[in-house]
């Protein structure tokens, strides 16, 4: 993958991270928190797809 698509889902996170706005807001309990963990979940699901096929090797994922 080349790697300005590396740069930019960092820059996606971190503005995420900074600049936090929500789906759902968490005042709506259960609900609010749901729209975080989805993105979480797509986030990491993303690194491991973009990781070195070596790494994947090493710690035996997809």
């Amino acid at each position: 993958m080349p790697s300005h698509h590396k740069v930019l889902g960092a820059l996606i996170i971190l503005t995420y991270a900074f600049f936090p706005f929500d789906l759902i807001p968490d005042f709506l309990a259960f609900f609010g928190i749901i729209d975080d963990v989805v993105l979480a979940t797509f986030v990491l699901e993303r690194f491991v797809k973009i990781a070195p096929q070596t790494l994947k090797d090493k710690y035996k994922l997809g």
